[in-house]
């Protein structure tokens, strides 16, 4: 990695579409169905449905950026906590 590089020299000297000043960087999450075994469930937990059962989900996270069209960070995890990306 080039040591003059990195996000922040890139943020820095770049020109950002901003809104009321601030810079808008939408998080989506989406649920995902896993295997339905028992370390799945154990793991990542489960949600109930409709019909009554309770399927293991993960829950997977992302931080885009619009302006420059880029993916600033994701995460997956358990569908029952917050796995927002730090």
């Amino acid at each position: 990695m080039n040591p003059g590089y990195n996000a922040r020299a890139f943020a820095a000297q770049s020109d950002i579409p901003l809104r009321h000043e601030r810079r808008v960087l939408p998080l989506d999450g989406v649920p995902l169905r896993v295997p339905n075994a028992p370390e799945y469930m154990a793991y990542f937990g489960g949600m109930h449905t409709s019909c009554g059962k309770f399927p293991p989900v993960a829950r997977a996270s992302a931080i885009l950026d619009i302006a420059r069209g880029a993916l600033v960070n994701a995460t997956m995890g358990a569908f029952s906590k917050t796995n927002a990306p730090p």
